[in-house]
């Protein structure tokens, strides 16, 4: 070994590039992991709701999707458009007037529209031979 080989200038600047090309590439990998998380999607979502469709839900008055509805002894609620309601709230101009466990009823100019969860396909039995 030689002695101040340690302490020797030689390479240095490889070693400078190298450092250099690792912290950019880090920089790199955090940037596209980061727009890559932007496109992960929520898995508790109701289908077919977007994340642009959930800031959306009160500015669209006309058309209201009722997702699902919640039954408790002390709470009712909704999920109408993305959003969770509860008896009494306003999703865009109509005020949730009730909540039952297959549709939810809304108040809006006077007239009631009534939203009714979709039909629960159940699978039933091939029959047998």
């Amino acid at each position: 070994m030689r002695v101040g080989s340690v302490f020797s200038t030689r390479g240095t600047g490889r070693r400078y590039n190298l450092r250099l090309c690792l912290a950019l590439f880090v920089t790199a990998l955090c940037i596209s992991s980061a727009s890559a998380a932007e496109q992960l999607q929520d898995p508790m979502r109701p289908p077919g709701v977007s994340a642009a469709g959930i800031r959306n839900a009160a500015v669209s008055a006309r058309n209201y999707t009722l997702s699902s509805t919640f039954i408790a002894r002390n709470h009712k609620g909704a999920i109408i458009n993305g959003r969770h309601v509860q008896l009494g709230d306003m999703v865009g101009n109509a005020r949730i007037v009730e909540i039952l466990p297959t549709e939810v009823r809304l108040r809006r100019d006077g007239r009631i529209t009534t939203l009714h969860l979709l039909p629960i396909s159940v699978k039933t039995p091939a029959p047998t031979e």
